[in-house]
């Protein structure tokens, strides 16, 4: 991306790790992205090849199939695909918001099964945390998890999921104990095969038509207690750390659109105003010659460009409307729009005549003089 301020937290590492990002989106994202707008999802095969070209989980640790890599990686993706326009693919939350999760408060049976699986696009990761009456108040939540003996049931609904239609993973923010409010929530590892579990509709949204944002349905779905994330009663407080680092990285894609929209608007944008201000000239000047007498005439120098204000004033005869001229009237006093109405003189020309006015008028007045 083109910075207008030198950009000292990316190495020659991490650009030439952008070079990679650039060109599998070239090959693989932007040739497909349309056909992916009108099905309203991307393939799996993208995700498959990302997994392959080490574009997934770059943060987790290697010893979970990860690349170990610092969050400028994370970063130089971001901004990639948002350069790009792909808003259909969902790496950053696959990647930068749930695996996290699962790293920092799964288990070690949980991250070994899981975490390879997600790095390499054979798992596909969402994060459940909306509800239809829930959406930023997450205390407001209705889904349960309640404990029936080894198992936990979970009941309830959730909406504007990303990456809900093709998720194999959904980390569901629930209630284990809804009396406790807050420090009732858990997170729990729900399974899509999980009897159950069902997909609602694949919304329709304004934009990101690409990207499967989904509704959720929980209809008494029983999973292991293993299946809980972290500590029961903590979901609450693990959504509260996670969930800066996660709106920062949102912040990323921001410089990638910006670049977009300018891009496909700067023509558009440079020609309507162009237009706007030769209307708005136009009009002034029309308004000005027809409906105010020359003596209250206001004036327009001010608002015009050089160039343009001395053609304005070039291009004005003051003897109309009296003189019917359409060529440059070369009087002196034509270099004020202010000035008042010449009468004609006797000869045929307007006053100023015979002060070298080069109007139709005077000319006509001049010869009869003559």
């Amino acid at each position: 991306m083109t910075a207008f301020i030198p950009r000292r937290s990316f190495t020659a590492e991490h650009e030439l790790f952008r070079d990679q990002v650039r060109r599998f989106i070239e090959r693989e994202v932007t040739p497909h992205h349309a056909q992916w707008e009108k099905e309203q999802r991307v393939s799996r095969e993208v995700w498959l090849k990302a997994g392959a070209a080490g574009l997934l989980c770059t943060v987790i640790p290697e010893e979970y199939g990860g690349a170990g890599a610092d969050r400028f990686y994370s970063a130089v993706i971001i901004e990639e695909i948002a350069r790009a326009g792909a808003s259909g693919l969902g790496f950053n939350l696959h990647s930068d918001i749930a695996a996290p999760y699962i790293l920092n408060y799964g288990s070690e049976a949980q991250k070994r099964h899981w975490l390879p699986k997600a790095a390499r696009g054979e798992v596909i990761l969402a994060i459940a945390m909306t509800e239809p009456g829930a959406g930023s108040d997450l205390q407001g939540i209705k889904t349960t998890a309640v404990r029936d003996g080894s198992d936990l049931v979970i009941h309830g609904q959730k909406t504007f999921i990303t990456n809900g239609q093709l998720s194999d993973l959904v980390i569901v923010v629930a209630k284990t104990d809804p009396a406790k409010g807050a420090k009732g929530m858990s997170l729990v590892l729900v399974e899509a095969e999980r009897k159950g579990f069902s997909r609602g509709r694949n919304l329709h949204k304004i934009g990101t038509h690409a990207q499967d944002t989904s509704e959720l349905l929980f209809a008494d779905v029983r999973v292991p207690a293993g299946n809980l994330l972290g500590e029961t009663g903590k979901g609450f407080q693990y959504l509260m750390q996670e969930l800066a680092r996660e709106r920062l990285q949102v912040a990323l894609e921001l410089p990638g659109e910006l670049v977009v929209h300018v891009r496909v608007r700067r023509r558009r944008w440079r020609g309507l105003l162009t237009c706007k201000r030769e209307y708005a000239h136009r009009n002034h000047r029309n308004r000005c010659d027809h409906q105010h007498p020359p003596r209250h005439r206001p004036s327009i120098e001010q608002h015009l460009p050089e160039r343009k204000r001395e053609r304005y004033n070039m291009a004005r005869c003051p003897s109309r409307p009296n003189c019917s001229t359409t060529t440059t009237c070369t009087s002196t006093q034509t270099r004020s729009p202010r000035a008042a109405t010449p009468t004609l003189s006797s000869s045929g020309g307007c006053s100023h005549w015979s002060r070298g006015c080069g109007c139709l008028t005077c000319r006509a007045g001049k010869a009869a003089s003559r």
